[in-house]
């Protein structure tokens, strides 16, 4: 079943501003973004693979192995992140 995105215009009602909403004169907007990342550092490669099959999608990855962490938590990085 697909929805359409309109409605007539009768189901439409004015906006009451409820006076009792302790909110109402609080101004909504997003949390702020965090840029915290942590600078592990690359202890070996252990391979690599390229992914995309044309010339323009195409990227490599290098699976890494983090210092003083085992080879089991290795993680795909991307080539151009490192």
């Amino acid at each position: 079943m697909k929805i359409h995105p309109t409605f007539n215009v009768s189901y439409l009602r004015p906006y009451v501003e409820d006076p009792e909403d302790p909110d109402r004169h609080k101004i909504k907007k997003a949390p702020p973004e965090v840029h915290n990342q942590i600078e592990d550092e690359i202890e070996k490669t252990l391979d690599h693979r390229v992914l995309g099959m044309h010339k323009k999608n195409r990227r490599t990855e290098f699976l890494i192995q983090w210092k003083g962490k085992p080879e089991a938590d290795a993680t795909w990085e991307k080539g151009n992140s490192l």
